[in-house]
């Protein structure tokens, strides 16, 4: 994996979700968007445990 100097890959990642997630509050109402964002926070998660499991 090719890497930008400064940026880790997890910064990367983390900025992807945010993305995703400013995308989805402007579309999807408030109580269903809380929903979205908690299920990207614990794919979130489990990415970057598995991106640690292998950096290690």
């Amino acid at each position: 994996m090719q890497s930008i100097p400064g940026l880790s890959a997890r910064d990367v990642v983390g900025r992807g979700f945010e993305k995703i997630a400013n995308g989805w509050a402007k579309i999807v109402p408030t109580a269903q968007n809380q929903l979205v964002i908690s299920a990207l926070t614990v794919v979130d998660h489990c990415r970057f445990s598995a991106i640690a499991r292998i950096q290690s």
